[in-house]
This record gives structure tokens, sequence and C-alpha cells, in this order.
């Protein structure tokens, strides 16, 4: 029974000869078999990416002749396009992963020397990190000695961090920290408005992979103090 040989190279086979056409009954002689399976060297990693990114799975395999290369998503055999590419080679490619969270990929590599057996290599499952977003904050307006209170900031994907940063104009506050703005002091030592537009964005880190979501923004415009003139 030759169908369990799945190795590359030489396999040597021995023969017991029996009946009147042979020789010497009972004698053994071999016969060297050459098996043309691709061996896997290096089995594809799972991938971890940030949704709307890129993501990439890579086999490294040895033959006697070509190896040709049939990529499989969850055991169904993927075609060039769309977000494909590469899935008859090496290297399987995505160009977008949002939707493919969870999803298992795994080669089938077949040598030109034996077309009719082939080596399959092992899952490797692909981890989509969403994006997290900031949820919106209201364009806000004080008058200049007024108290600010704390800006908080939520997202929709639980655990991200938060950073933020505002454009030019001093209204007392800083141009940029990491998590809530504080409370401050509303200043404006000018005769006109001042407008600055917060930038805020969310993180969230899986797995060592960071994934960053859009800036949202909003204005605090601060007025100047009224004067009143002695009449």
């Amino acid at each position: 029974n030759l169908g369990s040989l799945n190795t590359l190279g030489i396999t040597t086979i021995y023969v017991r000869g029996e009946g009147d056409c042979i020789e010497t009954p009972g004698a053994c002689t071999s016969i060297d078999i050459l098996v043309a399976v691709p061996t896997i060297t290096d089995e594809p990693d799972p991938a971890i990416a940030c949704e709307g990114g890129m993501a990439s799975f890579v086999v490294v395999a040895s033959g006697t002749g070509t190896l040709s290369y049939q990529w499989q998503e969850d055991g169904i055999d993927l075609t060039n396009g769309g977000v494909y590419s590469g899935v008859d080679a090496a290297t399987l490619n995505i160009s977008d992963v949002t939707g493919l969270n969870g999803k298992k990929f795994k080669v089938i590599i077949t040598d030109s020397d034996n077309p009719d057996c082939s080596t399959t290599s092992e899952e490797a499952t692909l981890t989509v990190n969403p994006l997290p977003q900031v949820s919106t904050v209201s364009n806000m307006t004080y008058c200049s000695g007024d108290n600010v209170p704390q800006i908080t900031f939520t997202s929709n994907v639980p655990g991200a961090t938060f950073a933020w940063e505002r454009t030019a104009g001093d209204i007392g506050l800083a141009s940029s920290g990491d998590g809530n703005i504080p409370s401050f002091e509303a200043v404006n030592n000018t005769p006109n408005p001042i407008t600055v537009t917060i930038s805020a964005v969310a993180t969230f880190i899986n797995n060592d992979v960071a994934c960053t979501g859009n800036p949202m923004q909003f204005t605090i415009t601060v007025n100047p103090k009224a004067e009143v003139e002695a009449g």
C-alpha cells in the first residue's frame, strides 16, 4: 500500500518473491520510489490588522519540481480579484480586511513531479481590530473668566485611549494632551472672540497592533469680557 507515503525523496519498498516465476522464492528485492510531495518548512502565521487595512499570509515550501499553490478561506478556494491577490502564489495578499475577522486561511501545495498528491498547510486565523471613533462633542462658547468643565471623551470601542490637540489661539488650554480635556479657566485678552478647533482621536491596541480612528473635531469659542464704559 503506497497511499500512506507523504514524504519528499527516495522511499525503499521491499518485495518478497513468490511463485514459479521467481528464481528464488522467498527472497527479497527492493524498489526505489520517488515520492514527490511538497514539504512545508514555514507554516502561515496568524495575522492581525486594523479594519480597512491590509494583511498577508506567507508559506515556505520545497519540492522536487515546480510548486503550485491554492489558498483557501474557511475551506473554500479563493480566486484573484476583489481584495485578494496571490491566491496561486506563496504569499496571499488581502488589500482590505474589513469583514474578515475570524476567517481562517490555509494553502494547498502541489508538486509538478507528482500532481496527484498535495500538502495542506495549517490554518492561520485573521484577527481584525476595530477602528475606534470618538463620540461627537458639540461646539462650545464661553466668556473669558468662565470655568470650562472637563470634556470627557467616549468611543464605540471599549478600552480605547484618546489624544487631542488644538489649533492656535490662547484660550487658557494646553496645545495638546492625552485622555480627557481637564477643566480650565477660559481666557481671552483680546477684544475679539477666539475660536480654536479641537481634534481628538481614539486608539485601540490589541496584540501590540495599534488602530487609530478618524479625528473628531469640535470648536471652543471664548468671547472677551464686556467692558463697561463710564458715562
